[in-house]
């Protein structure tokens, strides 16, 4: 039933914009190969929860509440990140005030917040005719600083979490630092009129990704080489 939903919803949108009149319904194959990833490792237990509820959230939610919401992309966050809180429960038991993970989910949600809005930056004008919602609409002018309000929030949101959790220095130096620089090179260098750059500054946040991932694995074994 959640892929009919977004088949339905993914169609009706996608006619209604210049840039995504013909393209295809993306292949459910992506999900199944993530899938596959995780079942080898052993999250098995986990991987039933995440495949049969974020699967069904993350590809509704987001654009069924196109017509309802202005601010869908913060259904779109929490759909895509609350799997870091189940696996940090699933990890860390022994943790009973979840603060380490409230911290870090709040701010990839602020993260998603921004690259949605940038890549909804490219089908503006196509919005506002169809009557849709998002953020880039929502924020008009003003998306270069409220992004920037958003970006900040997700920096000091994962460095708090390291604060909370005992990080090293290589995990601020990297995660911290580094998403902060990419972020800064984003917003400073981005033209959201012109929907070749938006895409451009949207497929960036997939390196920003492995700047977060790799600064959290050096000071992972950092620490176990102490």
């Amino acid at each position: 039933m959640c892929f009919k939903n977004y088949a339905v919803a993914n169609v009706i949108r996608d006619g209604q914009l210049g840039r995504s009149r013909w393209r295809r319904i993306a292949p459910r194959a992506h999900c199944t190969t993530f899938l596959a990833i995780l079942r080898f490792m052993r999250l098995r237990a986990l991987l039933y929860t995440v495949r049969r509820v974020c699967l069904m959230i993350s590809v509704t939610e987001s654009w069924t509440h196109k017509g309802t919401t202005l601010t869908p992309n913060h259904l779109l966050g929490l759909a895509m990140n609350w799997g870091f809180v189940v696996v940090w429960v699933y990890l860390v038991p022994e943790d009973r005030t979840y603060l380490v993970p409230a911290s870090f989910f709040a701010g990839t949600i602020a993260w998603t917040i921004v690259y949605d809005t940038i890549y909804a930056c490219q089908d503006r004008l196509d919005d506002i005719k169809a009557g849709n919602n998002s953020t880039a609409v929502l924020f008009g002018d003003n998306v270069r600083p409220i992004l920037a309000l958003f970006a900040t929030a997700f920096v000091a949101a994962i460095a708090y979490a390291g604060v909370l959790n005992h990080q090293s220095p290589i995990y601020y130096l990297v995660t911290a630092g580094g998403a902060a620089v990419h972020l800064l090179w984003q917003l400073i260098t981005l033209k959201p009129e012109v929907p070749a750059d938006c895409w451009q500054k949207f497929k960036a946040n997939g390196d920003l990704g492995w700047i977060v991932f790799l600064g959290i694995a050096a000071d992972y074994f950092f620490k176990i080489r102490s």
